[in-house]
């Protein structure tokens, strides 16, 4: 099974919470802009069995962690769990309600990947 868990963000690291292991046999990738992950989506997504996102809300340009989450709502694409480590709490609480309005998965710990 060929598993996919994206970091969004423009400025900091993955969090130990969510740091992988050769073992874990699960590739990570961080972007920083939206553009970058709708690319992703049009380009790679179908290579992958499972997806996950942490999204991060403020990425220090006009596109926000919350219009990737439209993004991927609107055009139905897959993603089998999202985490929002953003520190920006209305931009958090955004995130978590449309992706679970439309039944998208929140995780919690990394074990669930």
């Amino acid at each position: 099974m060929k598993r996919i868990f994206i970091w969004l963000d423009d400025e900091r690291s993955i969090s130990n919470q969510w740091i992988f292991h050769a073992e874990d046999n699960v590739e990570f990738i961080k972007f920083t802009c939206v553009a970058d992950l709708i690319a992703w989506y049009k380009t790679k997504a179908n290579e992958y069995d499972k997806i996950f996102i942490s999204f991060d809300y403020d990425l220090g340009s006009s596109l926000t962690g919350y219009d990737a989450a439209k993004y991927i709502v609107y055009n139905k694409h897959r993603l089998d769990g999202f985490s929002v480590h953003s520190r920006n709490p209305g931009g958090t609480k955004n995130i978590i309600d449309l992706l679970t309005h439309y039944g998208y998965y929140k995780m919690k710990y990394r074990d669930e990947i």
